[in-house]
């Protein structure tokens, strides 16, 4: 299961019937969690011809990710033994104005083809995002390059042992940020993980009257409206 803001999404992978060899049978589901009821949202059916083993999702770079553990053990109808691999589809909910009304769409992004896929697992280590993914006889390391930045100026006087950033921003909205602080000769620190989110507009205030407005009377609102 995963969640994007305030929606809650559950993964359903079938392996598929290797009793009647059939691994095209495989199938991935995506529900979502309305008013305890899941409702169907996106379904990719025989995956390359591959069985479907294993799932792991993981959000980076402003969007969804599933990656999907591929391992046919048996020939498809054609008498072929499909070769296994892992699987990534991503979904860019940053394309959407707004998440809670973006359809869910995954798309193929890449095939890894590997000796056994048996399973695939998420992790992150010193901020990165890595997948580990194979089986008994070989394992993979997969690694992701993030396209966050930090932005604004990166050094600042101490103050009594206290240094105070006035102006940085990170472009992508995304959890798991930490920030790296160096000072002179003493040891680097890391600080503690933080999640970065996309703020809405709460009000509009009104700097200046229209024209005309002086001649007409009154004053602004002392309370501005709030934007929806």
């Amino acid at each position: 299961s995963f969640h994007v803001d305030a929606r809650t999404f559950v993964v359903i992978a079938n392996a598929g019937d290797a009793a009647t060899g059939s691994p095209s049978s495989g199938s991935l589901v995506v529900y979502e969690m309305l008013s305890a009821v899941l409702q169907e949202r996106f379904r990719i059916d025989g995956l390359e011809t591959g069985r479907i083993v294993d799932v792991a999702y993981f959000h980076l770079n402003s969007a969804e990710w599933l990656a999907i553990a591929s391992n046919s053990t048996v020939p498809d109808t054609s008498g072929i033994i499909q070769t296994p691999k892992l699987l990534l589809y991503t979904w860019a909910t940053s394309n959407c104005s707004a998440s809670i009304t973006c359809p869910v769409s995954f798309e193929h992004f890449s095939s890894l083809p590997i000796d056994m896929c048996e399973s695939v697992t998420h992790f992150i280590s010193a901020g990165r995002d890595l997948l580990i993914y194979g089986g008994e006889r070989q394992l993979e390391v997969v690694t992701f390059a993030s396209l966050a930045a930090l932005s604004g100026t990166a050094t600042a006087p101490a103050v009594n042992g206290v240094a105070t950033f006035t102006d940085l921003s990170i472009n992508l909205a995304q959890p798991n940020y930490r920030l790296l602080y160096s000072a002179g000769a003493l040891e680097p620190h890391a600080g503690a993980s933080f999640k970065v989110q996309v703020g809405l507009a709460e009000a509009s205030i009104l700097e200046a009257p229209a024209y005309g407005f002086a001649s007409l009377g009154g004053s602004p609102f002392g309370n501005q409206p709030l934007i929806a």
